[in-house]
């Protein structure tokens, strides 16, 4: 090969650097022998500059013009190329030169190849056909509902309660159908917000189990279910928890926790490989149109009281048993649409305004007034099916107080079992109900917004030292917030109380008499009255054998009957809050007997306890107390009437005339009231019942009908009745006007107590 052969393959590999056409440089890569040429050019120059032949400064050299090959376009829908000739040179016509300069030194192979991928391929347009776009559309669906239909049947499993079966389960499929759509509504938002199915569906699994979970594990608890607003109370119900003794279903949630892994890791695995910032508009137009479909959802047919009533319900005033009956998505959705104070029908501010009068303070006896509200407190061992002798009654100091001529006592009526405490202080305190406030049954006190009038305010308009008193966690219930617009003066939980003693992790009832007696004795040495609300904690659920520490002896229960080794502990250890309770009751009225000032002690429950999932410990009793529905018995109200005492002592009764002013309160026989009209009956006992004129509507009120409960009444005579008269009637839609209106409307304080705003809108 001569030296003039040697110029021109070192032109040609000059003309290769300058092409920027993509396809001609993607076909010059593919020739192999075209490559080996330019390595052999490139060695011989190397070799010739070794020896000096070539000098370091070229002055010109004439340079190939691009060349014509004869390659076929690289086409991928066509056969593969004929293999290039061997003899490349005879494949090349030069057409002309022109004059450069030479480089002083050869490219380096590296910066070469750089210099060639230049001109890079064009991208492939990722787009979907109509179809693919049509079927990936309809196998979302597809997905959705499936993965939603499984979360739905997991959810209705949950739920139940282990004693009740799987009564949804059995519900026609209407109601299998509501239930599945709030889940299902659910994942299609998630979904498309976070485009991606896998974890769209694990999120909604990790919710809705979730709050089945905790339904259930609360309807054990409390047989209460899980409302909207127990999501705001969550620090409670996790600090609630370590008190009960739950049957935790682990199968279930290995399944549940399970099914939630298999989504996030499907998501994870089967994400969009195409950048997600491209579809940023498309997410966000679907996601809110979806979030508007799922409020129209909720808010029209899930919400309808039409449908809901349209059900065949058990009991239309047992709430949980509604929610095992319907479904807890299905029935925590609904319910959810009802977390307000229901507006009366036919309500009207300014007629309800009309009800209302300044209130006329310095009318009432200056006694002492000391209201105990004992945890858990009934009469349970007073049923036949319990046996004590006489030295072992359980309640034997409450009925020995029962026979003194300064005393009276009767039942209050509440909506609830197991739970509910925060809600009987609402309704005594402020004389209104809770279940008028909606249908759920959630903790009364979070509709306690603004100042709101009450018992506490009407002995603050006398004059009294007001106060409330709890051995329990300030926040609990919120009533550190709630007792301060009740209008109570001072407020104390355990961390502001010293010397108390406790019994396990319970504060002793025996403790909380003797901090009772020491602030009693603080406001008397002061020259004051005091009115004291105290609430009670020692015999707080769970009732378990631990309870008060390893070791602990349980006195014996005498019942005819024997309960099943699951439930043996529930009757002991509770029975044993109420001696305690009794005993504390004693201790009170030996104290106060003893004071020259006039004390009225009002001493009551405030509610039944559950003892065991879907009271299962009065099922194996065969006692009244375990038909939820209270069509078992003669008094349908068994269930939910702790008892009531009021006492006064010697100077008490002396004051207030006790014999004729009790006469005077028109009780019904037995002593059975709403327990709404206990604070009123307090006020009349000690001649306040016409400086509040709710309160005194009040006193009007039961005189007709004693009792006001879930749709049953209480008439003067006793009677329980389900259809009122037209006045009857008119007496309960006064209430429930006057209760909305007193708890909605904004007031301002009046020497010391509350006046209606007239501002108030």
């Amino acid at each position: 090969m001569d030296h003039s052969q040697d110029k021109k393959l070192n032109n040609v590999e000059s003309d290769v650097q300058d092409l920027k056409s993509a396809r001609k440089a993607e076909q010059i890569r593919r020739m192999m022998e075209e490559e080996e040429l330019i390595r052999r050019a490139r060695k011989a120059a190397e070799k010739m500059q070794k020896d000096n032949q070539l000098p370091d400064r070229v002055p010109s050299s004439r340079r190939v013009e691009k060349p014509v090959v004869n390659v076929q376009a690289v086409d991928p829908f066509l056969p593969e190329p004929e293999p290039i000739k061997e003899n490349l040179q005879e494949e090349i016509v030069f057409e002309k030169t022109e004059e450069i300069p030479a480089v002083k030194n050869p490219v380096p192979d590296r910066k070469r190849k750089k210099t060639s991928n230049n001109a890079r391929p064009s991208k492939r347009v990722d787009m979907m056909t109509g179809r693919e776009a049509v079927f990936r559309l309809f196998l979302g669906l597809v997905l959705v509902i499936g993965i939603s239909a499984l979360i739905t049947y997991l959810a209705l499993l949950l739920q139940q309660a282990p004693s009740d079966g799987i009564k949804t389960l059995k519900q026609p499929f209407e109601v299998l159908f509501v239930n599945f759509l709030p889940i299902a509504l659910t994942m299609l938002v998630l979904t498309l917000a976070l485009w991606n199915i896998g974890y769209g569906g694990g999120l909604t699994a990790l919710l809705w189990l979730a709050m089945s979970l905790a339904n259930t594990l609360k309807i054990q608890a409390r047989d209460e279910a899980l409302a909207f607003q127990d999501i705001f109370l969550l620090k409670e119900g996790l600090s609630a928890t370590r008190h009960y003794a739950l049957h935790v279903p682990v199968l279930l949630i290995f399944l549940s926790a399970n099914l939630i892994l298999l989504l996030f890791f499907l998501g994870r695995v089967f994400r969009p490989r195409r950048k997600i910032k491209r579809y940023w508009a498309v997410r966000i137009i679907s996601t809110v149109l979806a979030v508007i479909l799922a409020v129209a959802v909720v808010r029209l047919p899930l919400a309808s009281k039409e449908r809901f009533e349209g059900f065949d319900i058990e009991n239309e005033f047992y709430v949980t048993g509604i929610y095992n009956q319907l479904g807890f998505p299905y029935c925590f959705t609904y319910y959810m649409t009802k977390n307000n104070a229901v507006r009366p029908e036919n309500y009207s501010e300014n007629s309800a305004r009309s009800f209302e009068s300044a209130p006329s303070y310095g009318q009432g006896k200056d006694v002492n007034v000391i209201v105990v509200m004992n945890e858990s407190f009934t009469d349970l061992s007073d049923d036949e099916i319990f046996n004590y002798p006489a030295s072992e009654d359980p309640l034997k100091n409450y009925h020995a107080l029962q026979k003194d001529d300064n005393t009276f006592s009767g039942h209050v009526v509440v909506h609830w079992i197991g739970g509910g405490t925060a809600n009987t202080e609402y309704d005594v305190t402020t004389g209104m109900q809770t279940e008028m406030l909606d249908s759920s049954s959630a903790s009364a006190f979070r509709y306690v917004k603004n100042d709101t009038a009450s018992i506490f305010r009407v002995f603050n308009g006398d004059g009294y030292r007001t106060m409330f008193i709890h051995p329990g966690d300030a926040w609990f219930y919120n009533r550190e917030n709630v007792y301060p617009r009740l209008g109570a003066q001072d407020i104390l939980f355990t961390e502001d109380m010293k010397g108390l003693e406790m019994k396990g992790e319970w504060v002793t009832d025996d403790s909380l008499a003797d901090y009772i007696f020491q602030e009693y004795e603080d406001t008397v040495d002061n020259g004051g009255n005091l009115f004291a609300y105290v609430t009670t904690i020692q015999n707080h659920m769970s009732y378990d054998y631990g309870k008060y520490g390893d070791g602990y002896t349980f006195k014996k229960v005498y019942t005819d009957k024997e309960v099943s080794y699951d439930n043996r502990a529930y009757l002991p250890v509770y029975m044993e809050g109420i001696y305690d309770a009794d005993a504390s009751l004693k201790k009170m009225t030996d104290y106060f007997s003893q004071r020259e000032e006039p004390v009225v002690l009002v001493f009551f429950g405030d509610h039944f306890p559950a003892l065991g999932a879907d009271r299962e410990v009065y099922k194996e009793l065969g006692l009244p107390m375990a038909d939820e529905t209270g069509n078992s018995s003669d008094d349908p109200f068994c269930a939910y009437e702790p008892p009531y005492i009021v006492w006064a002592n010697d100077a008490a009764a002396e004051e207030l005339d006790f014999e004729e002013t009790v006469e005077s309160l028109d009780l019904p026989e037995d002593g059975t009231i709403s327990a709404n009209y206990l604070g009123a009956v307090i006020l009349e006992l000690t001649g306040r019942g016409e400086e509040d004129s709710f309160f005194q509507y009040l006193n009007e009120m039961r005189r007709e009908l004693p009792v006001v409960s879930g749709g049953r009444y209480k008439d003067a005579d006793g009677n329980v009745i389900t259809k009122l008269s037209e006045a009857q009637q008119e007496l309960v839609e006064k209430l429930q006007r006057w209760s909305y209106y007193r708890l909605t409307n904004k007031y301002r304080k009046a020497k010391g107590g509350l006046i209606i705003d007239e501002s108030s809108d």
